[in-house]
Order: structure tokens, then C-alpha cells, then sequence
């Protein structure tokens, strides 16, 4: 297996799996049976997807960066020009922001 494949399972791995975790089902399922206790641990549980959220911000935060870069704005004015290829780079760039996202 490749060095980033090796490196995501030994650290980020557990937190995304966590992130998936219906934790809301398991509260509202138990929650009658559990005491204060264990409804504050369930919450504290729900903490990998914060991250996720952050994740997603600093995505959006970069973008913005992105946009106020004048060589960047130059390029976009050019490609605005031709806006087939504007549109294939558009869609390259989704895909691959989607494809980050996912994983």
C-alpha cells in the first residue's frame, strides 16, 4: 500500500468512521435507560464531526484565498473568454473538491 493510504488508516481513519456513527439514534434509543453520565459521553462522541465541519471551512476559507490572487483572477478572465474551456475546468475542479470531500 502507498505511504498516504498507510498514514490516513493509522490517524484520520477512526475519526471519519466515529463521524459516521448515528450517535442522535443511539441517544434517542437509550436515552430513557442512560443517565446524565452517559448522555454527556454520547455528546463528546459527536466530536469527529465537528472536524469534519472545520475540514469543510478551511476549503472554503482556501477559495477565498484563491480569489484574491490577481494571477488567479487573470486566468479566470482569460478562460471567461472561452467558456467551454471554462466549463471543463469548472467541472475538473468540482469533481475534485467532491472527491476530497468524500473521503
Amino acid at each position: 500500500m502507498s505511504k498516504i493510504v498507510l498514514k490516513y488508516l493509522k490517524c484520520w481513519m477512526i475519526l471519519d468512521l466515529l463521524a459516521c456513527i448515528p450517535f442522535q439514534m443511539i441517544e434517542m434509543f437509550m436515552g430513557s435507560n442512560m443517565g446524565g453520565d452517559y448522555s454527556k459521553l454520547l455528546r463528546l462522541a459527536r466530536l469527529p464531526r465537528l472536524y469534519k465541519l472545520v475540514r469543510i471551512f478551511r476549503v472554503f476559507k482556501f477559495f477565498k484565498i484563491l480569489n484574491s490572487n490577481p494571477k488567479i483572477k487573470e486566468t479566470i478572465l482569460f478562460l471567461k473568454k472561452y467558456s467551454g474551456i471554462l466549463s471543463l475546468a469548472k467541472l475538473v475542479v468540482y469533481a475534485f473538491l467532491m472527491v476530497h470531500l468524500m473521503s
